[in-house]
């Protein structure tokens, strides 16, 4: 049976809804985040317990000292050497508005920022439409780009994830061999042969080792439009699959479709996937649906 309430915790709204299988949580407060997608009680998102119930000052100088990582799951524009580090404060830190639309078999919940006055992303809009169904482990996520401003500008939706470590993540590899090799980022550590991996049976799937051994980001570009990530960070292990459109042979921001982002010390990896560049036009949008789906392992 689909439900939800809303709960007030200190400084913050939680919109908690639930199917029977899966339980979902979004904190509008904290940049319209989702930060918990669970199963039989086990939430395969890293939340930073330290900060719920808490909202960032926007008005703060956009410092990575003053960026909170709430963690879960946000939609950013891409390319990140547009806008450097940390994130634009008044959509990533800020409050979202929402409303709800619920029936007897789901429940949508629609997240939209405001309209970011700062550079260089004035005039993005960013809309998050969360759709989850009776009796089913899946959730539905569709981050759009909405461009208010005057003139076209160029951009893709960026969709990045914090999932619990320890885990894997596995990847199929292109089925174009000339295209969609593995991409090691240089501002990252290039990781050794035990943090990565192509399965020996079919030389197909490339399977990425995140138990905070080592630190790096691997980018591939697939065709299959899926990753997949199993965690063993509970007793009982938990397999999140992420399946998405896949968009040919364009120009992805950072040059791979899908990235993995592993950490020494911090609880959690990171799973990212990447629509092409396009050219918004004033008052129109670009989106990325991904289909997001819990099982036990």
């Amino acid at each position: 049976m689909i439900n939800y309430d809303i709960k007030r915790n200190k400084e913050t709204e939680e919109i908690c809804m639930s199917n029977g299988l899966i339980k979902v949580i979004a904190v509008p407060q904290q940049g319209g985040r989702i930060l918990e997608y669970s199963i039989n009680g086990l939430n395969v998102l890293y939340r930073n317990e330290e900060l719920i119930g808490k909202n960032n000052d926007i008005n703060k100088e956009r410092t990575p000292e003053n960026w909170m990582n709430f963690g879960g799951y946000k939609g950013w524009p891409a390319p990140q050497t547009v806008w450097q580090w940390p994130p634009v404060f008044d959509i990533d830190q800020n409050t979202f508005s929402y409303k709800i639309k619920k029936s007897e078999k789901s429940i949508e919940l629609k997240l939209a920022s405001r309209i970011s006055e700062t550079k260089p992303i004035q005039g993005l809009q960013f809309i998050r439409t969360i759709t989850l169904y009776d009796n089913s482990s899946d959730m539905y996520v569709q981050e759009t780009i909405v461009n208010h401003s005057e003139k076209a500008v160029q951009w893709a939706v960026w969709d990045n994830t914090q999932v619990l470590s320890p885990g894997f993540a596995e990847i199929k590899l292109n089925s174009n061999v000339f295209t969609g090799g593995i991409t090691f980022y240089q501002d990252f550590d290039i990781p050794s042969s035990n943090a990565y991996s192509i399965r020996k049976e079919d030389r197909k799937i490339l399977t990425i080792n995140c138990n905070r051994k080592e630190k790096f980001k691997i980018g591939v570009v697939t065709d299959s439009g899926e990753v997949s990530y199993k965690c063993t960070a509970y007793d009982n292990d938990i397999i999140l699959k992420k399946k998405f459109m896949y968009e040919g042979q364009v120009v992805y921001p950072h040059g791979s479709n899908i990235e993995v982002y592993a950490d020494t010390t911090l609880p959690y990896a990171e799973l990212e996937i990447l629509g092409g560049m396009k050219k918004i036009e004033p008052n129109k949008s670009i989106s990325l649906k991904v289909n997001w789906n819990l099982s036990m392992w």
